[in-house]
């Protein structure tokens, strides 16, 4: 078996629980779904709950992935509100329901919920900061409207134009920078990003 069987594997493990939920990813749906045999994708996952914290680390490393590309500066040299612009930006990218269905699962999950909570740790303010006072209290709601943006199609259904997500993103990031805390219009966003 090749080493990046795993990464097809884990992408069509992805789709099955898109159209089937989690709860149907099992060994021969995800292999009819990778094109490879049952004994192939056991080779690499011998259980299923090693499948499932696979799914996890690795629907965690593409959002990683899509975090950085929209932090463009080296994750060293950012500062917290770097990571959490970057966050709000990310979060208005195409999110599938997948994604969403495995976060509800980890939660349960603690080795899951660590993967998870290790990436947000990394990129979002704690619900801790809401004790900061109003700057605090700011950041901690852009980063739960910024979740509501990618959760807010994932679960309705009602997709929204990469247009429309943009100009919710950048009204949030205009709130980020403004560093106000009245409920007052946001900024109109900046075409240029």
């Amino acid at each position: 078996m090749r080493a990046d069987n795993r990464e097809v594997i884990l992408d069509a493990a992805r789709r099955v629980v898109q159209n089937n939920g989690v709860t149907g990813l099992k060994f021969d749906a995800v292999a009819r779904e990778s094109g490879l045999t049952r004994p192939g994708v056991m080779y690499h996952f011998p259980r299923r709950e090693l499948l499932v914290l696979a799914t996890h680390r690795y629907l965690a490393g593409l959002f990683e992935e899509r975090l950085r590309g929209e932090l463009g500066m080296p994750f060293e040299e950012s500062s917290a509100d770097d990571r959490l612009l970057a966050y709000v930006r990310a979060c208005a990218g195409v999110t599938s329901r997948a994604e969403l269905l495995f976060m509800l699962d980890g939660a349960l999950d603690p080795e899951a919920s660590t993967v998870w909570s290790e990436l947000n740790g990394r990129w979002v303010p704690p619900s801790a900061q809401l004790h900061d006072g109003p700057a605090g209290m700011l950041r901690f709601i852009i980063r739960i409207a910024s979740d509501g943006l990618w959760l807010y199609e994932a679960s309705t259904g009602e997709p929204l134009t990469e247009s429309e997500r943009r100009e919710v993103a950048e009204a949030l990031a205009g709130m980020l920078g403004s560093g106000s805390t009245t409920a007052g219009a946001a900024p109109a966003p900046d075409p240029a990003r």
